[in-house]
């Protein structure tokens, strides 16, 4: 079996193409097949479509479909913390935790305020860290230097940067307060 080489210099540029004739092929010749990456079994549904569509292609990004999501995702399974938190976690780093916004997104609400403190974004940020009543929970802890420090761009990037500061019991902890809240 070889590679088709006029179609490849055809298709690809030049670079490429000394690349692509480099790859090995399979001594065995096994079929072809299309894979869906972002699904484990490999399958473009018509579910998947409807929620691509509703979600939109910057949020599809977001629910772990990446590498860095994912890594993280498998590091929590081997956490020592109770299994409700880590379904929490995996809810608010991927973004699914219902939130104002993100309900707002979804257009299953029409408000995106928070309805405690009436910040005018009620993000997964906001209701886990910066809402008076979780900053009622952190500001009675050890954890509150560590919490004004850290980036506040998105969940998964703040608990990165919490493990990330050396100090993963922190990490623990950090994500059943924010549980708490």
């Amino acid at each position: 079996m070889e590679w088709n080489e006029g179609m490849i210099r055809n298709l690809f540029s030049e670079e490429a193409v000394s690349m692509i004739l480099q790859i090995p092929l399979s001594l065995r010749s096994p079929h072809d097949s299309l894979f869906w990456y972002p699904t484990s079994d490999g399958l473009f549904t018509v579910r998947l479509a409807y929620w691509l569509g509703k979600l939109g292609h910057e949020d599809w990004r977001q629910v772990g479909a990446f590498d860095r999501a994912q890594r993280w995702w498998r590091d929590m399974g081997k956490r020592n913390i109770l299994p409700k938190i880590k379904h929490f976690a995996g809810k608010a780093c991927n973004g699914f935790m219902a939130t104002n916004e993100t309900l707002w997104r979804r257009h299953t609400r029409e408000i995106v305020s928070c309805t405690i403190c009436n910040h005018p974004n009620e993000t997964i940020l906001h209701a886990t860290l910066e809402c008076n009543l979780a900053r009622s929970v952190w500001d009675n802890g050890d954890l509150d230097q560590l919490i004004q420090a850290a980036p506040k761009t998105a969940f998964i990037d703040f608990v990165s940067w919490v493990e990330n500061s050396g100090r993963k019991q922190a990490a623990d902890e950090v994500l059943t307060l924010a549980w708490a809240c």
